[in-house]
């Protein structure tokens, strides 16, 4: 929302689009700096370094708003704390995702139950029964019916 919110902001405070098109990349030039992320995720720990990132995104809004209310925000200022937050968003998922996996339990590798556990048969099916569908279908209808969405010929099956 805030990136809908700021973008707006420096495309309606500056005529030129290419501002807009500055503050978007500004989003994601941290995607460079990601593998460091992970580097110091594992030395000093995901959870600390979650924290981390997320006391720089309140810094950030801090500063926002602060410049905000006192009336003094542009949008270079805006552009500024863009690439700040740009240099720490892309890796957020990914920290997440390692601290859910170094807090989550290893289950061990049973007979599991549901959906999952079952021999997957489609595979095996499906090409077998494929050119008979396709047979069927131009004998019954014509070429154009057969040549429909596989979606809708796998219904008369």
């Amino acid at each position: 929302m805030e990136t809908l919110i700021l973008g707006w902001y420096v495309l309606v405070e500056n005529p030129f689009v290419f501002m807009l098109t500055l503050f978007a990349s500004l989003l994601y030039v941290g995607t460079l700096l990601s593998p460091m992320f992970g580097v110091m995720g594992d030395r000093i720990g995901h959870r600390n370094l979650l924290s981390l990132m997320r006391s720089v995104y309140a810094t950030c809004a801090m500063t926002l708003m602060t410049f905000a209310f006192l009336g003094i925000l542009v949008p270079e200022l805006v552009l500024a704390v863009t690439a700040v937050v740009g240099l720490v968003r892309p890796s957020d998922n990914g920290m997440r995702s390692a601290l859910v996996g170094e807090t989550m339990a290893v289950r061990p590798a049973g007979r599991r139950n549901g959906p999952s556990s079952a021999p997957p048969r489609t595979p095996r099916v499906s090409p077998a029964r494929s050119p008979v569908r396709g047979w069927w279908q131009r004998s019954a209808w014509g070429r154009p019916i057969s040549w429909s969405p596989p979606s809708t010929s796998s219904a008369f099956c």
